[in-house]
């Protein structure tokens, strides 16, 4: 039998920002929910000012918190009061596991901040108190099934309900150079992303095929401002005319980046850890084909399309040139619609 709808489902997330993968899945979230007459309202220690009035301080549980009330916790990095958060009186407690970025990426660039992400793993334990548990992929899903209570409930639910918005969009023109085929990169400009991977293919591939262009999508500079100086100094070291081929966009719309997903030629993820890559079921939902390196979540989020290429620099870009020679044209991915899985959570639970 189908359990009561509890008074609130109450969303929280550790940070909440604008043009973030977590951010935007825990407000769509809580939109879903509110859409289908369940009252639901976000919480986070850390949000972005644009978001004032719809995500709340995550202080204000303690007092709006009533038993009838399901958490639905995003985890996906350290929080020092997810101990406190987990002892309220919660009818029913949902984790969603959108995965932690292993420490070695970031050791080299911000030493602190790879610490707090081996903290974060630390209080995996703490999964074992949860009713509930969702994972962005299957990939995460097992990283976290041995920190799990005896009969929870699992499922995958990629962090999208709607993965065909973009797709759905009026898209409004990019300038770009005028060359025959365009590499598009989106991310951010963090070290387990690597976009200076992706200068250094789009260097080879230049050299390979003069009539390509490189456009990067990118964010998170003020995140990891050493790690983006690195970068920079990488896309100043390019080739002039290889230089003058690259486009760096920053805080882009999405109905811009709907223009881009149409209008370029492939995708190049270069990710060295996913969860789940957003970008690529992106692009897939366009029919603009992918190139990406190895990485098991990367693989799942393919699902048997695009290409896989070879670590090695050299093979990769000589791949990459292959296929923007043979403009094959697109073939559009569909993507199943997930909030039914929402409305399940209460039979899960």
């Amino acid at each position: 039998m189908r359990r009561s709808v509890p008074a609130t489902v109450r969303v929280v997330a550790p940070n909440v920002m604008s043009c973030d993968a977590v951010g935007n899945f825990a407000v769509s979230v809580a939109d879903f929910y509110a859409r289908n007459g369940v009252p639901a309202r976000v919480y986070a220690a850390v949000s972005h000012p644009d978001l004032a009035g719809i995500v709340a301080p995550v202080g204000d549980l303690d007092a709006e918190t009533i038993t009838a009330d399901t958490l639905w916790y995003h985890f996906s990095t350290e929080d020092v009061l997810l101990p406190h958060i987990l002892s309220l009186p919660w009818a029913r407690r949902v984790c969603y596991y959108h995965n932690v970025t292993p420490a070695r990426w970031f050791r080299e660039a911000q030493p602190s901040f790879a610490d707090s992400l081996d903290r974060a793993r630390g209080q995996l334990p703490l999964l074992a108190a949860f009713d509930a548990v969702f994972a962005n992929s299957r990939y995460s899903l097992e990283e976290v099934r041995p920190y799990l209570a005896q009969g929870v409930s699992v499922a995958v639910l990629p962090p999208s309900l709607d993965p065909g918005r973009l797709a759905a969009l009026v898209p409004e023109p990019v300038a770009l150079p005028a060359v025959g085929h365009t590499l598009l990169w989106v991310g951010r400009f963090a070290p387990h992303k690597r976009p200076e991977l992706a200068l250094e293919l789009f260097a080879l591939v230049h050299g390979i095929l003069p009539e390509v262009a490189l456009v990067l999508v990118a964010g998170g500079r003020q995140d990891f401002p050493d790690y983006a100086a690195i970068v920079e100094r990488r896309i100043a070291a390019l080739p002039d005319e290889a230089r003058s081929r690259l486009t760096l966009l920053e805080n882009l719309s999405e109905a811009n980046l709907a223009w881009l997903y149409r209008n370029c030629s492939l995708l190049l993820c270069t990710s060295g850890h996913e969860g789940y890559c957003l970008p690529v079921a992106e692009a897939m939902s366009f029919g603009l084909p992918v190139a990406a390196l190895p990485q098991e979540a990367v693989w799942e989020t393919l699902g048997g399309q695009g290409t896989i290429l070879r670590e090695d620099p050299a093979k990769a870009a000589a791949t990459i040139a292959w296929l923007l020679k043979q403009n094959t044209g697109r073939e559009i991915v569909s993507r199943a619609a997930q909030g039914d899985a929402l409305l399940r959570i209460w039979d899960l639970a």
